[in-house]
């Protein structure tokens, strides 16, 4: 995939007090949203679109850091394998909703290892 799907959404200067977009990267919150939960959106996104990319052969191994995005890719491959419940929408392995099945019967394993290089 080209990454030059958003061109439009990158502007210098976003970390300044003001800073002009076009109207057309803007959208309208639903109501009941609150400006947290609008706010975790954009990370929430990035994270599932990561996980999409992920490939879904034996062995192979995705290396996520601990940041805001790799949190949450990390609950995502959690939802994926089972260990966490989606609370709405589909969760599918490949052409397969995977749902209301059990995480033993999904063919998908998580190891988390935790080491610490020293400085």
């Amino acid at each position: 995939m080209e990454p030059s799907y958003c061109g439009e959404y990158r502007q210098h200067g976003a970390f300044a007090e003001y800073v002009a977009v076009p109207q057309s990267v803007f959208y309208r919150l639903p109501k009941g949203l609150s400006f947290v939960q609008a706010a975790m959106t954009e990370p929430v996104s990035v994270a599932v679109h990561a996980v999409n990319f992920i490939p879904g052969e034996i062995n192979d191994s995705a290396v996520v850091g601990c940041g805001l995005i790799g949190l949450f890719v990390i609950q995502a491959l959690r939802m994926i394998a089972g260990l966490e419940t989606a609370t709405s929408g589909e969760i599918y392995i490949g052409d397969t909703c995977v749902n209301d099945m059990a995480p033993k019967d999904r063919d998908v394993a998580m190891v988390f290892q935790n080491y610490a290089l020293p400085a």
